[in-house]
């Protein structure tokens, strides 16, 4: 496979299982899988971030749907400096800095709701970091995959499940059907943001809780914020 630790593969007839050590230090660990069949060989680049609080390379930002094209990104909701939050251990209320949610590929449902959890970090210079470096969850890339013949419609995939809404708010799941989610951009408060419909509900940027800043809702400007 060409992985070496913390980074190993095994095979079980045509899948192809990558398994990852923690990766204790502050950068990531890039490697190559080579995978070889029938006589044909794909190579698929491999990157284990560090929970020391780097990214694992440089990112762009991306706030306009002229920008949005299919392909690997991070996802993330953004809190401005002086922006009001909740629960915050290493934040002030309001915020000290801004800062983005960025989402780790989990869920956290509690009261009945289902949000995108989210990791606190800097952007700065195309990098992201940790702020909180303590933190072992990292960011989680997910997969923006094209709906044929239909306009900015996507489906939204993340260590092989789709992200999909229910009909109400903050009713998010992960799972093996995908969902078609339809971005656009919505005006609020002279702000333009990216935001994106799915089920009847709009992902978006909440203003509370540092931990789920991603939910859905019903009115695609609940939010302080769009996606990223």
């Amino acid at each position: 496979s060409g992985l070496t630790p913390p980074l190993s593969a095994t095979v079980d007839g045509l899948t192809v299982t990558v398994t990852a050590e923690a990766n204790t230090g502050t950068s990531p660990v890039n490697q190559t899988l080579t995978i070889t069949l029938a006589g044909s060989t794909k190579t698929v680049p491999v990157t284990l971030l560090g929970t020391g609080g780097e990214g694992s390379g440089t990112y762009t930002l991306i706030d306009n749907l002229s920008n949005l094209t299919a392909g690997t990104f991070l996802m993330a909701g953004f809190r401005a400096k002086g922006e009001a939050q909740s629960g915050s251990t290493t934040e002030p209320n309001p915020a000290a800095e801004d800062y983005y949610g960025v989402w780790t590929g989990e869920m956290i449902t509690g009261n009945g709701k289902t949000d995108c959890e989210t990791l606190q970090m800097t952007f700065a210079n195309g990098e992201l970091t940790k702020i909180d470096a303590n933190v072992t969850n990292s960011p989680a890339e997910m997969e923006l995959v094209a709906v044929d013949g239909k306009s900015n419609t996507y489906y939204i995939k993340c260590n092989g499940q789709y992200l999909a809404s229910g009909s109400k708010s903050r009713s998010l799941s992960l799972g093996a059907d995908p969902a078609e989610w339809v971005f656009s951009m919505v005006d609020k408060d002279g702000e333009s943001r990216l935001v994106a419909a799915n089920g009847g509900c709009s992902l978006q940027t909440v203003d509370s809780s540092f931990k789920t800043m991603i939910r859905g809702y019903q009115s695609a400007t609940q939010g302080k914020h769009g996606i990223y």
